[in-house]
């Protein structure tokens, strides 16, 4: 059992044809060789590849042909990489492999062309980058490299590079250290300014709260930036600015006691046990607010630790902040948080609730949400709502609260008040109706944010 249990673990991460490791799993290799403590790994180097014309033998030749000659590159690449099993399929046609010290790399397609004929009416490409560039520390060299591989992937070889893949792949690595330091730059001069878009409940159309949106100088995306943030290590830093400049908004206002905030946390600053402190610290310091914020993690990174991530968040809510899963249903392993974490609240992938008058499908999947987070006692928040329609079904399905343009836009700066919304009739609706929320939790010192 031990010995088929460990083939298992062998065998994933790998293309099943050709053995290689998969893009995300040679991005795990990178980032492990240049954390090593080894002094190789400074001398190491990637190469990427790509064969072109594969295409057209998979098109006109024999499907047995085709994989011969992608199982004879892969063959050569596993025999010429650092310890013999270092290499990857990156995509079709694509290929990754780190080099031990010595390897010429400009002999890489020569030595393809004589270990496997097949490919000599191929066209191979390659560019070889060092895995730890000089004066950046291992971390982030394997951060970095990472990230404009992955951009690399997924922006493929444009028609005015495709003579020379390696330019491209160049640009976009000068390009991520560009971004990186322009990021950097953002949070330490403190240039992000907060948004704040309204949360009501369906029912009264009273606020319950804002969420916080960070904005960006010069119009910059802060969702690229966030990945970014997320893929160099830098998204800690933003979260704890973006958390800080919150509570220095709420604190300004700290009259308006119905006045709450949500801010929105990466999973990835939560598996950091050091923003974890730093966060602490900061609730601490605003201690008469802090049951006045709660979080949104977001799923744009990938949860590793899920141990880590939700000690982080019972960490949080021991101190009387209130802890949401955002964009319920957009990631493949969004059931499994749900099993995972004690949370408060989820909130509904805004793609469902703009399709659900006109998708069957999509209005089921929000109905069944709607019915898991009854059956767990959890508040249920849906965003993107743009119609009177979207608001009757939700409300229908028992939907507490939601969120979108037909509430409200972002606007920049902390409203003075939390006013009433307009009913359909353009009267005002009835006063705010907080008891079925802060009910869930009596006995506690938590209250909904």
């Amino acid at each position: 059992m031990d010995r088929f249990q460990a083939l298992l673990e062998q065998r994933e991460g790998r293309d099943p044809e050709t053995g290689l490791h998969t893009a995300t799993s040679f991005a795990d290799r990178l980032r492990d060789l240049v954390g090593s403590d080894a002094d190789s790994a400074n001398e190491l180097a990637m190469t990427v590849m790509e064969l072109e014309g594969l295409d057209r033998i998979e098109q006109s030749g024999t499907p047995e042909t085709y994989q011969d000659i992608i199982n004879g590159v892969a063959a050569f690449l596993r025999l010429k990489s650092f310890g013999g099993d270092t290499a990857g399929l990156l995509e079709e046609g694509r290929f990754g492999v780190v080099t031990a010290p010595g390897v010429d790399h400009a002999d890489l397609a020569s030595g393809l062309l004589e270990a496997v004929p097949e490919t000599r009416g191929l066209t191979a490409r390659l560019h070889s980058q060092a895995l730890r560039p000089v004066g950046m520390s291992p971390d982030t060299s394997a951060r970095t490299l990472i990230y404009a591989l992955q951009r690399f992937q997924r922006e493929g070889l444009t028609a005015d590079v495709r003579a020379d893949p390696g330019t491209q792949f160049r640009n976009l690595l000068r390009e991520t250290l560009d971004d990186i330091e322009r990021f950097q730059e953002i949070i330490d001069r403190d240039q992000i300014t907060l948004a704040y878009q309204p949360i009501v409940e369906l029912e009264t159309r009273r606020i319950d709260h804002y969420e916080v949106l960070a904005r960006l100088p010069e119009g910059q995306s802060p969702f690229e930036n966030v990945h970014l943030g997320e893929s160099v290590g830098l998204i800690a830093a933003f979260d704890l600015t973006v958390c800080r400049k919150a509570l220095a908004d709420l604190d300004r206002q700290g009259h308006e006691e119905d006045l709450r905030l949500a801010v929105n946390l990466s999973a990835e600053s939560l598996q950091e046990e050091i923003f974890v402190d730093a966060l602490e610290v900061l609730l601490q310091r605003y201690h008469r607010l802090r049951q006045r914020l709660s979080f949104e993690v977001t799923e744009s990174a990938e949860i590793k630790d899920f141990a880590t991530v939700d000690v982080a968040i019972q960490r949080l809510r021991g101190l009387g902040c209130r802890v949401a899963l955002d964009d319920f249903g957009a990631g493949h392993a969004t059931f499994r948080y749900l099993q995972a974490f004690e949370i408060d609240c989820v909130k509904m992938d805004g793609a469902y609730v703009l399709a659900m008058a006109e998708s069957p499908r999509d209005y089921a999947v929000i109905k069944g949400m709607a019915g898991i987070c009854r059956e767990l006692n959890l508040v249920m928040i849906a965003e993107m709502i743009e119609t009177e329609q979207q608001v009757e079904l939700l409300k229908a399905l028992g939907v507490q609260l939601g969120q979108g343009y037909l509430f409200g836009k972002p606007t920049v700066g902390l409203p003075k008040t939390a006013p009433l919304k307009q009913d359909v009739a353009g009267g005002n609706v009835s006063s705010p109706t907080l008891a079925l929320l802060r009910s869930r939790k009596q006995g506690t010192t938590e209250t909904w944010m």
